[in-house]
């Protein structure tokens, strides 16, 4: 315990003035009065100088900070927050997509809150801050990589394609223009996060957890693969299905400036470019509660960014080659979703327990059966087969969700606006809407193309 709580002040501790803003400071990190350059909350120290005058603040024997004025108390999102699988295709081969959000109410009274929660509690959330700060701490300016001559050859020609690809979402797609995939952080390892899902044996519903303030969520989020693993073993030792799953990039949906991490510089440049749109489109347009139609806006202007972007390349054979790789994940995925089906309405029988378990695994044998099948469609494209390197199990389907109902609809849209400015108003007017309005809309859009 007492290592958790001087891990959580060195990380910092959190202080608000509700309607003012944030105040951060972290313990043996301050040097001449000032945020040290690596506690990114604080976007290299220019969010202090916002619309507060630099008025300092002293807190006991401390020397005066100056508050963060770019969120109010209750909006700051602090913890690992947002996390999004920015691929689709990585979320079938070993990834999840998922989002949760945490709003981190940064005062004295959190801290007890967490401490009756016990030193797991405490510890998940001190490893989930202390994360997200140390990979904010090995971002560097894109601009800065390129301009040291030591920056070798492979990483400056692609970072010199970021920086197009990020233009391109600006000019060509009105995106937002800040400091979000304009850096790049170099992290070693295979993945930003691994996160961590369970269900009972006979069950598509994951196992929640919940925590003081944080609320609940269906997975766990760590920043270390082992600590994921170990919570994994044991609860697959009282019979859970358990997946442990590596997550290559994550987003704060604006709330910082999002980095380009090291984990998916390799991916080819079209699925950097679907990254990077789908992410701005999130912070361009955000309905909070309605996860269907958030992201089917943002892979409506994900597929359409990419499109064109892969037009303005000029190289027809690419596009060709990314609108193939998009059918073969629509059937995969749809495979997926039937098998997830199959075991719902399995679980919903009265069978005893062996003959259920024998059931579910005729209901996984088909699924391998299923893919044979259609990987002899693809001509033995064999680009999903990592997904059955380990065995499948209830819980790397339970988190499947089709994000796709929606997408025709903002595709029409799409097809039908003379320009993006007129898209993105339609899109803000159906925000505004209540959520049966919405539906309404959407519904009525999607007979037309059906029609």
């Amino acid at each position: 315990m007492e290592q958790v709580l001087d891990n959580l002040l060195r990380l910092g501790q959190v202080l608000a003035r509700p309607g003012k803003g944030m105040l951060f400071f972290r313990h043996r990190v301050e040097k001449y009065r000032k945020i040290a350059p690596y506690l990114l909350v604080a976007q290299r120290g220019q969010s202090l100088r916002r619309a507060i005058g630099y008025q300092p603040v002293t807190i006991g024997d401390r020397q005066p900070e100056e508050l963060i004025a770019d969120r109010a108390a209750h909006q700051i999102f602090f913890h690992a927050n947002m996390l999004r699988f920015y691929s689709l295709h990585d979320y079938l081969v070993g990834g999840m997509r998922f989002g949760f959000s945490l709003l981190f109410k940064g005062s004295l009274w959190m801290l007890p809150l967490l401490l009756l929660g016990g030193c797991s509690t405490l510890g998940y959330y001190s490893q989930s801050v202390g994360g997200h700060l140390a990979l904010m701490a090995e971002s560097r300016e894109i601009s800065g990589i390129l301009a040291d001559p030591d920056t070798p050859s492979g990483l400056r020609e692609r970072l010199l394609q970021v920086q197009g690809i990020r233009a391109f979402a600006v000019t060509a797609l009105q995106l937002p223009d800040n400091g979000s995939y304009r850096s790049y952080a170099d992290l070693g390892r295979e993945a930003v996060v691994w996160s961590l899902v369970a269900t009972p044996e006979f069950s598509m519903q994951a196992k929640q957890w919940c925590y003081p303030v944080i609320g609940c969520a269906s997975y766990r989020g760590y920043f270390a693969k082992e600590a994921a693993e170990r919570h994994a073993a044991k609860l697959g030792q009282t019979g859970y299905d358990v997946a442990v799953e590596s997550i290559p990039a994550y987003s704060t949906l604006g709330w910082f400036s999002d980095p380009l991490p090291s984990t998916v510089i390799d991916w080819p440049l079209p699925r950097i470019a679907g990254l990077i749109f789908h992410e701005l489109a999130h912070q361009k347009l955000y309905v909070p509660g309605d996860s269907a139609f958030n992201e089917a806006f943002a892979n409506a202007l994900q597929q359409h960014g990419v499109e064109l972007w892969l037009q303005h390349q000029g190289v027809p054979s690419e596009l060709e080659k990314w609108r193939q790789h998009g059918r073969r994940e629509a059937a995969f995925i749809r495979l997926l979703m039937q098998t997830r089906s199959a075991l719902a309405s399995l679980y919903g029988r009265d069978l005893p327990e062996q003959a259920m378990r024998a059931a579910k695994q005729r209901v996984f044998l088909q699924l391998r059966t299923d893919y044979a099948a259609l990987k002899q469609g693809w001509g033995g494209y064999s680009g999903y087969d990592r997904w059955f390197e380990r065995e499948p199990n209830n819980a790397r389907l339970a988190s499947i969700a089709t994000y796709e109902h929606w997408l025709p609809a903002f595709r029409k849209m799409l097809s039908e606006a003379p320009d993006m400015a007129l898209f993105y108003q339609q899109c803000r007017d159906l925000a505004e809407q209540t959520r049966a309005e919405r539906e309404v809309s959407l519904s009525q859009l999607l007979q037309q193309v059906e029609d």
